[in-house]
């Protein structure tokens, strides 16, 4: 949105664009609620394939190069590699850790692992001429901060819709519609 459009109409861009990403994230859990009460839970993870299909087809018809700037001439697939194997294991580390124990060593070597590789995942970044993300761009403090409560929010916002989610079903015995 930043690239692709004048500075006098991006404000307006990025309230449309907020706008429009707000939809589907208010709509998802009264579809999720609906799927998993009238069909089954797993459906749920099947609904955005049509969806993420339909946005790569649009984006892929309208997309135009802004002006002023270089088209990528590769992409940081190590980059990319390391960032799944800090993610992957980290997440599958926090999913297990109540069944398999916090002590585990399952547990503590998926952390392990997960800290390696984010470590990894920084050097790469850092030396590569075309990085997955911008690393350098949170040594701005305003920077920093913005993205520090983007993820507390996002981090509280995911944590409030699960779990609630759950207490309502498993303590006060609601349906999921």
């Amino acid at each position: 949105v930043g690239l692709s459009f004048a500075e006098s109409e991006r404000g307006r861009a990025v309230g449309i664009y907020g706008l429009l990403a707000s939809i589907p994230a208010a709509l998802a859990p009264f579809v999720a609620g609906a799927l998993t009460d009238l069909v089954s839970w797993r459906l749920t993870f099947f609904v955005t394939v049509p969806l993420v299909a339909a946005v790569i087809a649009i984006v892929s018809l309208a997309w135009r190069q802004p002006e002023g700037t270089a088209r990528r001439t590769s992409f940081d697939t190590r980059g990319l590699g390391l960032l799944l194997l800090f993610v992957v294991p980290l997440v599958l580390a926090l999913m297990q850790a109540s069944e398999w124990g916090w002590g585990s060593t399952a547990v503590l070597g998926l952390l392990a692992l997960s800290a390696v590789a984010l470590a990894l995942f920084v050097i790469q970044e850092t030396r590569t001429a075309l990085p997955l993300i911008e690393l350098r761009l949170l040594k701005n403090a305003t920077v920093l901060g913005a993205d520090l409560v983007i993820f507390c929010a996002q981090f509280t916002k995911l944590a409030v819709l699960v779990f609630a989610a759950l207490f309502l079903q498993d303590r006060l015995g609601m349906s999921p519609l």
